[in-house]
């Protein structure tokens, strides 16, 4: 299994090269949280009934589909979003916080995960799925309204747009033009702000 999830791991990340820059990173983001919520809620739900060799099988087979869907999504994708999201002067810091705060959560969430699924500890076993869920439904929320669609737009366009203080679900349907930002409305008039 761990061989499997290794090399499933390596070609999603290969895949995720042609799909960057064919779906961009937001809808790869958010598309594949839900993807994870999903099979983690399917985990969940298959330690409902009563454990027999089946429903064993596919609760093992549900994290190899996880790392999939990780691999072509979510994993590879945050660090091109780390990357490009902050502002041109605070690239270096941002992404410093944030592979810290990465590797704090890691600390914990491998603590936390190995007390849950022990049987001689917390003993949730395919519970843990639905703990993880709600995490990851609160991750999914969070880029659902916050994260913006970064796909053709460059350092100095997104700078714009952030200073300008656009939302970041109206960043696909702002035009930037020079240092002024025509922004669609709902109705389609174009409104013009500097």
């Amino acid at each position: 299994m761990s061989l499997g999830s290794l090399s499933i791991g390596f070609v999603g990340g290969i895949v995720t090269w042609l799909f960057v820059n064919r779906f961009g990173r937001r809808p790869l983001y958010t598309y594949g949280l839900a993807g994870i919520f999903v099979i983690q809620m399917v985990i969940g739900f298959l330690a409902i009934p009563k454990q027999s060799a089946g429903t064993v099988w596919a609760t093992g087979v549900m994290p190899l589909i996880f790392t999939a869907i990780y691999a072509v999504s979510v994993g590879p994708v945050c660090y091109a979003i780390v990357a490009e999201v902050p502002s041109t002067r605070l690239r270096s810091k941002t992404a410093a916080l944030a592979r810290n705060a990465y590797n704090i959560f890691s600390i914990v969430n491998n603590i936390i995960t190995n007390y849950q699924i022990n049987a001689t500890a917390w003993n949730w076993k395919g519970y843990t799925g639905f703990f993880w869920a709600g995490f990851c439904g609160l991750c999914w929320v969070w880029s659902y309204f916050r994260l913006p669609k970064l796909k053709d737009r460059t350092f100095a366009q997104l700078d714009i747009l952030f200073e300008s203080k656009i939302p970041a679900r109206q960043f696909k349907n702002s035009e930037v033009n020079g240092m002024a930002i025509i922004s669609e409305g709902a109705s389609g008039d174009g409104e013009l702000t500097s």
